[in-house]
């Protein structure tokens, strides 16, 4: 997942900058990586040759709203459907 996340910190930092007011790429550690895990949220990974090609995540908002964040597709494999494979995963995780 690291390469993946890199590259989402990369595009996060390029394409937004200091625009909130805040240091490139600060997104990344606004939220510990605990919410993201399992009761409350969970970390998806699309492998393609065993390569992440797309990922995303979720964390509880509150006992009936999950809020999903981090939802990328590498730039190589965009215009597939695969961020849409992620969101639908999410949701069905962030249901159960």
């Amino acid at each position: 997942a690291e390469p993946l996340v890199e590259q989402l910190t990369w595009e996060y930092a390029t394409r937004y900058g200091s625009y909130f007011g805040e240091p490139p790429g600060a997104e990344m550690s606004r939220y510990p990586a605990e919410l993201f895990a399992p009761p409350d949220g969970n970390f998806v990974l699309l492998l393609r040759d065993g390569r992440a090609i797309a990922g995303g995540a979720f964390k509880r908002y509150d006992e009936r709203t999950a809020e999903m964040k981090r939802i990328w597709t590498h730039s190589d494999f965009r215009r597939q459907g695969l961020a849409r494979r992620i969101v639908v995963e999410l949701e069905l995780q962030a249901i159960r």
